[in-house]
């Protein structure tokens, strides 16, 4: 099996795998070794070099609500047991502590930008890119 490429203008427009025996130019393709291996559509022969396209930068998943399991597993996770968050509930001044067992016990989802959450991120010392990354941890879960 050999790799073939379409070229349009100095520009990658299309891969082919073809067969040994087969020519590329009955396809409209060319073999040329002085593609890089692995280069692909969009790729550009800029000065003599084949250049990877420019894409746009990934946005990262929006944040999904999380259910109760979820949220538990993913502390878990980066060390913070229930027995934690327990003690870090009862250790609220008796205003919040009320709202917080309510909060933490009978939400049926929770959010990133639950109050809550960024409490708990001061109580345990994580910065919000920590609790970013545990929170996109335990969308998977």
């Amino acid at each position: 099996m050999r790799i073939a490429h379409k070229i349009l203008g100095g520009q990658i427009v299309d891969v082919l795998a073809l067969p040994d025996d087969a020519d590329p130019a009955a396809f409209g393709a060319i073999i040329n070794d002085a593609i890089p291996e692995g280069a692909g559509i969009g790729y550009r022969l800029i000065d003599g070099v084949w250049t990877a396209p420019d894409l746009p930068p990934t946005e990262p998943a929006p944040f999904i609500p999380l259910s109760a399991r979820q949220l538990r597993l993913g502390l878990l996770k980066i060390g913070i047991k229930p027995a934690d968050v327990a003690a870090a509930i009862a250790a609220l001044p008796d205003d919040q502590r009320d709202q917080a067992e309510i909060e933490w016990d009978y939400a049926s989802e929770y959010r990133r930008d639950h109050s809550l959450i960024a409490s708990f991120g001061q109580t345990f010392g994580l910065s919000a890119d920590q609790i970013d990354a545990a929170w996109r941890d335990a969308m998977a879960l």
